[in-house]
């Protein structure tokens, strides 16, 4: 199935790995003379030539030599020996690998939008005989999970922040999030709990004090709906990933609550509300179940 072809590509693009060179520590003073001693000839010269060796005069009428001579083999030119092409297949060698690191590089940030904005277009009208609120809610639940799932593997990058309000509009329009299928239900709850992982809290932070109402509004909503879902519905799973989306909402809150407090705008009242003194209407985020004075 399409949807999750998707789902596999949007995953492995996240994941995908990048091999790059290692980091070796060298010495700080290296010794770049030769070791041998200075009365020798040089060591350096073409690859292939051999060790120099010290040969003795004949036929000189002196007694005493003082000179020394000393010769090597060269290489022969390359010109002198026709050479044939050889092929070596193998794998990387053992040094090549052990000289780089592989390193993860997330990749599908800059496809997040063509992803995800198609997918959300369109899901509440019938198109060639597709009815996805009705007859077809296994592609609707498909569907809304590939789209958590790409929300996710943007996770903490700006894409996540631009694609968040127009998945959470999705999700809480009534046809989707009060389906009559546990399934889309399960799959809305899913969806809810990744955008509230993928979202910065400095991004929360900062879209609250803009007065971002769209976003706001949206995560409060996911609040209020996953609190009426553990009340009310009778599916058993229903009501454990409800649970389980109250606890993500109520530590991104917490972790928002944290970015704001460096903010001399920002005041933190009772019950564990954080609002914003000068334009009360810019929304707020709640932390349930919690009624201590900070």
């Amino acid at each position: 199935m399409i949807l999750d072809v998707m789902t596999e590509a949007a995953q492995e693009l996240a994941n995908s790995k990048v091999m790059k060179p290692k980091y070796q520590t060298r010495d700080i003073i290296s010794t770049i003379s030769e070791t041998q001693p200075w009365f020798l000839p040089s060591s350096i010269g073409p690859p292939g030539a051999g060790t120099w060796k010290e040969v003795s005069e004949t036929g000189t009428g002196t007694l005493l030599n003082w000179s020394n001579c000393y010769e090597r083999e060269l290489p022969s030119k390359s010109g002198q020996i026709k050479r044939g092409k050889t092929r070596r297949w193998s794998l990387k060698s053992e040094n090549m690998q052990e000289s780089q690191v592989e390193w993860s590089h997330n990749k599908f940030p800059l496809y997040a939008a063509a992803f995800m904005l198609p997918a959300m277009q369109g899901f509440d009208k019938k198109r060639h005989g597709v009815d996805l609120l009705g007859r077809d809610f296994i592609v609707l639940g498909k569907l809304i999970h590939m789209l958590g799932i790409c929300i996710k593997c943007a996770s903490l990058h700006p894409e996540a922040s631009a694609m968040a309000p127009a998945l959470l509009d999705m999700l809480r329009s009534r046809e989707v999030c009060h389906h009559e299928e546990a399934y889309v239900r399960r799959a809305v709850l899913f969806a809810s709990s990744c955008v509230l992982v993928a979202l910065h809290p400095s991004y929360i932070a900062s879209a609250l004090t803009e007065g971002n109402l769209e976003l706001s509004n949206g995560l409060e909503w996911v609040r209020t709906w996953a609190l009426h879902v553990a009340d009310s519905d009778t599916d058993k799973e229903c009501y454990m990933m409800a649970m389980s989306c109250l606890q993500l909402h109520a530590q991104m809150a917490l972790q928002t609550s944290r970015a704001l407090e460096s903010s001399p705008e920002i005041t933190i009242k009772t019950k564990g509300i954080i609002s914003l003194p000068s334009n009360p209407s810019k929304g707020t985020i709640k932390l349930p179940y919690l009624n201590a004075e900070n």
